[in-house]
């Protein structure tokens, strides 16, 4: 197990203790290259009290915040629109290979945070869909026995039981497992959120973690996840714990670890 608890410690890790790793599949296509990895890793960050004072991770802002807003909204939105504006997007043909005839992803975040309308309505018939459920008028989706549960409930039972330990809102859902559709599917797992002598803190797990592309927004979306449920449920904030299973680069980009702005 490789502990940080600092970027720039969890970086000079990754140079001295990362090996290379056969790669045949990534993103469920075939991998343009072999891997440069670290695993497991665990990465902890005393999340700060406002959003602003999360600059210094250096994610991709305005883009990380933008995002983070799409995915807490309550719709289920599936292609939704941030993921245009995402720095490693080409916005060309080649991009859209994940996309269906629909246009639409295999899954996305929204629709893991808000489940019980996932994939029932294009994004023009969200606004129609809530008003139809005030009134009753659409069951939403169910799991084996009950209504799936969101993000929502998640907040909601931590103001109705601060002391719990069920506060877990999954991403890789069942439909994922063993990937019997071969298509892409989440990196993240879940997010438990625990209250420990009052603080809120969050174990976000994830199974894959390009360090490049993805970490630094990664560990700004799931903290800024946190403040928004402290915030709501009126909590204070403690610590994010990102357990990362691997932890990677390509191999021929592990070179740019060096580099100051990474």
């Amino acid at each position: 197990m490789h502990r940080y608890t600092s970027i720039e410690d969890l970086k000079e890790g990754f140079i001295l203790k990362g090996l290379r790793v056969k790669q045949t599949h990534w993103q469920s296509v075939k991998s343009p290259d072999d891997t440069f990895e670290l695993s497991p890793v665990i990465f902890e960050y005393p999340i700060p009290d406002e959003p602003f004072e999360l600059a210094g991770l250096k994610p991709q802002l305005p883009w990380a915040e933008d995002h983070f807003n799409e995915r807490i909204n309550g719709m289920p939105l599936n292609p939704g629109n941030q993921y245009k504006n995402w720095r490693f997007y080409k916005h060309k043909p080649s991009d859209d290979k994940f996309r269906d005839s629909n246009q639409q992803f295999s899954h996305s975040y929204m629709e893991r945070f808000w489940p019980k309308f996932a994939g029932r309505f294009d994004d023009t018939l969200l606004i129609e869909r809530q008003q139809s459920d005030d009134h009753g008028f659409i069951t939403p989706n169910m799991g084996i026995r009950y209504n799936l549960g969101d993000l929502e409930d998640v907040i909601d039972l931590l103001r109705r039981d601060p002391t719990t330990r069920q506060a877990y809102l999954p991403v890789w859902f069942p439909e994922d497992t063993g990937n019997v559709m071969n298509e892409r599917v989440p990196c993240t797992l879940g997010y438990h959120f625990y209250v420990v002598r009052g603080k809120l803190h969050c174990h976000y797990y994830i199974r894959s973690c390009d360090f490049l592309r993805h970490f630094r927004d990664d560990v700004y979306l799931a903290s800024r996840l946190t403040q928004h449920i402290a915030f709501k449920a009126v909590l204070d904030i403690g610590i994010l714990y990102m357990h990362i299973t691997s932890l990677h680069v390509f191999y021929n980009e592990r070179g740019l670890l060096r580099q100051r702005n990474t």
